[in-house]
């Protein structure tokens, strides 16, 4: 169901929303700006956003908090470089570029869908943001996950502070690859406690498909097998990540599907 953060400033009496994050896996770094003049203790509590009567609490494991406070910028920071792309799958762009500034709230990370190179920082429309880096010279990595199959995108990146916002950096291109033809579903489930998962997949040929769990092979199907049984074994919360491809070296592959316990 995901969590609900709040914070809170006067020691949990008062709430207010941050944000929520998603349940199916891990999240994108998130960034929230407090109120002008925030000063003292910063409570930061979460919630299970759908909490059912008799339903286990579920588990958020949150790698970095860091709150930083601001003084009055002289000038707008300087502007990131060295914007790259990373992965590219049908549904999901990677990318990563070098903070230049020590003095910045944040990143802007633009997009045009168009096929067109942009001719201005602001040809296109924000898609996201990253939060500012602990010094200068680090990498950011950011991953647009509203992208569409078959598409073309050029993607530039701004950092901002109350002085304003910089120059862009290079502007690059990402095309996704369209949807592939074949697809995989699962169901996850527990027999006496235990987790289990059934799978189903279609459009992928050869006579031994291999079936990947957390892209490890766990077994092959037999010949014209659309179908399997993962006894995994396990008790308790837990989330898989499975595909099926044609041949052990992960040749025409299903699409990624995660189960969640």
């Amino acid at each position: 169901e995901g969590a609900d953060f709040h914070y809170s400033l006067d020691g949990g009496a008062t709430q207010h929303a941050l944000f929520t994050v998603e349940a199916t896996g891990p999240g994108e770094t998130q960034t929230f700006t407090l109120p002008d003049g925030t000063a003292g203790a910063v409570r930061i509590e979460l919630r299970d956003a759908q909490q059912a009567k008799g339903e286990a609490v579920d588990s958020v494991h949150v790698d970095h908090l860091l709150i930083t406070s601001y003084t009055q910028s002289a000038e707008a920071p300087a502007a990131p470089s060295e914007l790259t792309i990373g992965r590219v799958t049908p549904d999901s762009v990677s990318l990563g570029f070098t903070d230049n500034s020590k003095d910045e709230w944040g990143f802007e990370i633009w997009r045009k869908d168009s096929a067109a190179a942009p001719v201005d920082c602001n040809d296109g429309a924000v898609v996201g943001t990253a939060a500012a880096a602990a010094g200068r010279g680090g990498r950011i990595d950011y991953s647009d996950l509203s992208v569409a199959p078959g598409s073309s995108y050029w993607y530039q990146a701004t950092s901002f502070n109350d002085g304003g916002d910089t120059g862009c950096s290079g502007a690059v291109q990402a095309v996704t690859p369209a949807s592939p033809a074949s697809s995989l579903t699962v169901s996850a489930y527990k027999v006496k406690g235990t987790q289990r998962v059934d799978l189903q997949w279609y459009g992928i040929g050869g006579t031994n498909a291999v079936i990947f769990r957390d892209d490890v092979a766990i077994a092959p199907a037999h010949a014209g097998d659309v179908t399997a049984t993962d006894d995994i074994g396990r008790k308790g919360a837990g989330s898989y990540l499975y595909r099926v491809c044609e041949t052990a070296d992960r040749i025409n592959c299903t699409p990624e599907a995660t189960a969640v316990f």
